[in-house]
């Protein structure tokens, strides 16, 4: 039961994952600008937190683009 409100919930929350996965990604390139333009710029933790953040995203996403592209309901592995 609980699994099938969870999933009909993100089915409505997609635009806002969509949107934050382009903030991340646009942050992403952020990064590697300033990696290329300013002195002294690394901040481990902040790479890899960020990058794990983007690769949950993506995982959404290929998820979402299967079930878009089969035309069927999303339904996330549990």
């Amino acid at each position: 039961m609980m699994r099938l409100i969870m999933s009909e919930l993100l089915i409505f929350d997609h635009p806002i994952v969509t949107a934050c996965s382009a903030y991340r990604a646009l942050y992403i390139l952020n990064w590697i600008y300033r990696y290329f333009t300013e002195d002294h710029y690394i901040h481990w933790i902040t790479w890899i937190a960020g990058l794990v953040q983007t690769l949950l995203y993506a995982d959404f996403f290929y998820y979402y683009f299967q079930s878009w592209k089969n035309n069927a309901k999303l339904e996330l592995p549990a």
